[in-house]
């Protein structure tokens, strides 16, 4: 008997297919937006996948009347494993010299799950796959793996039970029936709201609650992709015309074109979405060996990009996600540097480990190839489990910043921005009766909640009143009208808090906000309360602080202005090692930034506004953390002033007011 190989006929056009396929991959994940669908690469693969192993396993059987799980396991290890551990194990090394704690242990655990085909399933419980925080994971690429390797755990053993019962139209009907329930699935999911299991089960309930990431990730709404493949199996011994060949041949051209040009991030992928780039595949699979325009895709540079397409799939992402880590963004010119790094070392991985181990001249059953992999793999999986269970090796870090602990600089900001604690309308310590300060505003107020307490309230014996502070503009006839919710609440607010204000001991009223972004998002209403659709500028911000000044009476109206904004969230700048050979690693560069233009600009007009009017008085916190062109952003004893990238932290907060006292001071003798 033939060897079963003999009995296979290489195909080029599916390696050129294949090149499609991670080209469209590689330049949607470096931001092109004519790429927008490029995503649906990963779709294409899974169609191939679903027609190359069904149509092993198929004749494998036909030719030999029996299959050899051992066998097709160890083909699919050589195949994909060494490949897959090589490229794993620089990226973890690479990842601990750069990352800081909160990405590092992300990163452990994602390890972790790819060595154990569950990637898909983890990165599933943790996020959104077009979410820019997905562009900090390196192994976020792998859950196509997963999802591919759990294929390969289910489909030989059905097809496998399937073929013994020789019924010819027994797994057409199969594959279709599952496509369609596959497909269904997708719509039911889709939503995030299936009643069924919410009176069952709240905690899975919750888990699939976001329907777009649950159907991107899990096998069960990707197998109609798999079943699209497999199915050609049986069908592509059909024999067609030529021109009906040439004419699905261009179709499929066609729709995997209008996928990857068309569709886009948003859309509920992948649904019936899904159909477009598969089927597309799956015309060009059946047609391509007869078509008169298959050079499109049997041409030598398409055939090599796709002979490679494993290893540049694996290579590509890690290293669009450390250049953007370590450089921010991706530019022309870093995009050209990172096609070409990708292809130098895809080529690299595929001659000296893919094909070696793909043609046994490394041979996984020689006792010192399998033992590597082997201690590799263990290796791996203990360096995941140890970076995930010691929060990201913290003792990498350098001393230029004092952390009371290091941990997720999410939690860092709820933690440690200035307001944190600080729990709005009411008095902070309510035996002292009415307020001698008042701070409303925004979470631009609520951030001076910690200095205004501890430098001014408590150490002159004064009672501070934290009013509830909103995302809009706490003026006078100002509303936000990008959230309906903030349109009358705020509105609201501020109608009780001045009764309260003028009721009190004159408090001092101090007023603040994230002004630049607020009136980006605010309008005015007229005296019947009927939005005037006007862009907001300065010169109405002056008017309705007047307008405040006149509802407050004789309290003294105190305005504070832009922050400098740290530009960067300094947590997780600081909070990365610094190996020497790595220069974008210079933290110290971080310590001083340069202001924004816009912020200076508006605090001065408001400035020029306190002089004039006399109405109120203005003070800018650039007074106090800038000089010379530069803004700090570490106090004194080296902490940050920043929660994240323009809240002042609890030490910013008590920073800038100690800069303010002078001021505050002056203002508390005038009440005198």
């Amino acid at each position: 008997m033939k060897p079963l190989k003999s009995y296979i006929k290489y195909r080029p056009d599916i390696d050129g297919l294949r090149s499609i396929a991670i080209m469209s991959v590689l330049i949607f994940h470096l931001g092109f937006q004519s790429f927008s669908g490029g995503f649906v690469g990963v779709d294409i693969f899974f169609v191939i996948s679903g027609f190359l192993i069904t149509n092993l396993i198929k004749r494998e059987i036909e030719i030999t009347g029996e299959f050899s799980m051992k066998q097709f396991y160890i083909k699919r290890i050589r195949r994909l494993l060494p490949a897959l551990i090589i490229v794993l194990f620089f990226t973890i090394l690479f990842s601990i010299l750069v990352f800081s704690p909160t990405h590092l242990s992300r990163i452990g655990g994602a390890l972790t799950s790819a060595i154990a085909s569950v990637s898909n399933i983890y990165f599933w419980l943790e996020t959104d796959y077009f979410d820019v925080s997905s562009q900090l994971k390196p192994f976020l690429h792998t859950w196509s793996l997963s999802t591919e390797e759990q294929f390969y755990l289910i489909w030989p053993f059905l097809l496998w039970g399937l073929m013994t019962i020789k019924k010819n139209w027994l797994i057409p009907a199969f594959l279709i029936l599952t496509g369609i329930f596959s497909l269904y699935l997708n719509q039911v999911f889709g939503d995030g709201s299936v009643g069924i299991i919410s009176k069952h089960s709240q905690r899975i309930a919750e888990l699939i609650q976001d329907g777009n990431t649950t159907i991107f990730f899990l096998l069960p709404f990707r197998i109609f992709e798999f079943a699209i493949g497999a199915l050609v199996v049986w069908i592509i011994h059909i024999k067609s015309k030529q021109w009906i060949y040439d004419l699905l041949f261009i179709l499929g051209l066609i729709l995997i074109g209008y996928a990857v040009f068309s569709f886009d991030d948003k859309m509920l992928f992948p649904s019936y979405y899904g159909l477009v780039p598969t089927l597309g595949a799956a015309l060009i699979i059946y047609s391509g060996h007869n078509s008169r325009f298959k050079g499109i895709l049997s041409n030598k540079l398409a055939v090599g990009i796709g002979l490679i397409s494993y290893s540049l799939y694996l290579i590509h992402w890690p290293i669009i996600v450390f250049w953007t880590y370590l450089a921010n963004s991706i530019d022309s010119s870093a995009a050209l540097i990172i096609i070409l790094a990708s292809f130098a070392l895809a080529t690299l991985n595929y001659f000296y480990v893919e094909q070696p181990f793909r043609k046994k001249k490394y041979d996984l059953a020689l006792p010192h190839w399998k033992y590597t992999i082997i201690a590799l793999v263990a290796l791996l999986a203990y360096l995941g489990i140890n970076i995930k269970q010691n929060d990201g090796w913290t003792w990498r870090i350098p001393k230029t910043v004092v952390f009371e602990d290091i941990g997720d600089a999410k939690n860092f900001h709820l933690k440690m921005w200035g307001g944190a604690g600080y729990k709005g309308k009411g008095l902070i310590d309510r035996a002292k009766g009415k307020a001698d300060i008042v701070l409303i505003g925004d979470s631009h107020a609520n951030h001076y909640a910690e200095g205004l307490y501890k430098i001014l309230s408590k150490d002159n014996n004064l009672s501070l009143y934290i009013s509830n502070c909103f995302s809009s503009i706490y003026l006078p006839k100002f509303r936000r009208v990008d959230k309906e919710s903030y349109i009358q609440i705020s509105a609201e607010a501020l109608s009780k808090d001045i009764p309260y204000i003028k009721n009190g001991n004159t408090p001092i009223v101090v007023l603040s906000e994230s002004w630049l972004s607020q009136m980006n998002t605010a309008d005015m209403v007229d005296k019947n309360g009927i939005r005037r659709h006007i862009k907001i500028r300065t010169k109405d911000i002056i008017q309705g602080i007047y307008a405040l000044k006149d509802m407050i009476g004789d309290s003294i109206l105190v305005i504070i202005g832009n922050v400098p904004g740290a530009r960067y969230n300094l947590y997780d700048i600081f909070s990365r090692p610094r190996p020497l050979f790595f220069s974008s690693f210079d933290q110290d560069k971080y310590l001083e930034v340069s202001p924004y233009p816009e912020r200076v600009a508006f605090n001065k007009q408001l400035k020029e506004a306190s002089i004039k009017s006399g109405k109120f008085i203005f003070l800018d916190p650039h007074d106090v953390l800038c000089a010379n062109g530069k803004c700090r952003n570490l106090d004194v004893d080296k902490k940050l002033i920043y929660s994240d990238g323009n809240h002042l932290s609890k030490y910013g907060s008590i920073e800038v007011i100690k800069g303010f006292m002078p001021q505050f001071l002056k203002i508390l003798q005038s009440k005198d």
